[in-house]
C-alpha cells in the first residue's frame, strides 16, 4: 500500500523521510569529516542534520558488514557523488573513503566522471543541487 511504502521508505539509507531526533545531534559520529559537516548543517537546519548524521551511521554500519563478508584481498567498489543540502557541500566519496578506511579498507583506485545525459529525473525537494559528476570509488580488503 502507499503507506507501506512511505514507512518503508523512512528506512532507506539517505533518506530524508526521517523524523528530527534530538540524539542524531549529538551522538558521536564515526570519523571526523562527518561531524565537521554536521556541526556546520546543524546551524543552517537541524532536520537535515539529522539526515545526515543518520546516513553517516548507517554507511559505517554497511562498510563494516561488507567488511565482515568480504574475503580477505577481496574488492568493493562504490559509486557515490557530492551532494548539496541545506547549502552545505557534502563530499560524500570523501565520506565514504573515512568511513571504508576506519573498518581496514584501502582506497586503491578512484574515477570520476561528469554526468552528460540525465534519463531519469531526480527529486530534490527543493533543498539540494543537481549531481553534476560521479565518483567511483574501488577499495581493497587488507590481507
Amino acid at each position: 500500500s502507499p503507506a507501506r511504502l512511505i514507512e518503508w521508505s523512512r528506512h532507506i539509507i539517505g533518506s530524508d523521510r526521517i523524523s528530527n531526533d534530538p540524539s542524531l545531534l549529538e551522538i558521536a559520529l564515526p570519523c571526523r569529516t562527518a561531524e565537521e559537516i554536521r556541526a556546520k548543517l546543524l546551524e543552517k537546519n537541524k532536520k537535515n542534520a539529522c539526515v545526515f548524521a543518520k546516513y553517516s551511521l548507517d554507511m559505517h554500519l554497511v562498510l563494516g558488514e561488507i567488511w565482515r563478508v568480504l574475503k580477505r584481498g577481496g574488492y568493493c567498489a562504490m559509486v557515490s557523488s557530492f551532494n548539496l543540502l541545506s547549502g552545505v557541500i557534502v563530499p560524500t566519496s570523501e565520506l565514504i573513503a573515512e568511513l571504508a578506511a576506519k573498518h581496514g579498507f584501502r582506497l586503491e583506485s578512484s574515477y570520476m566522471d561528469v554526468i552528460r545525459d540525465r534519463w531519469v529525473p531526480t527529486r530534490r525537494n527543493g533543498h539540494a543541487g543537481v549531481i553534476r559528476e560521479e565518483h567511483l570509488l574501488l577499495f581493497k580488503k587488507a590481507n
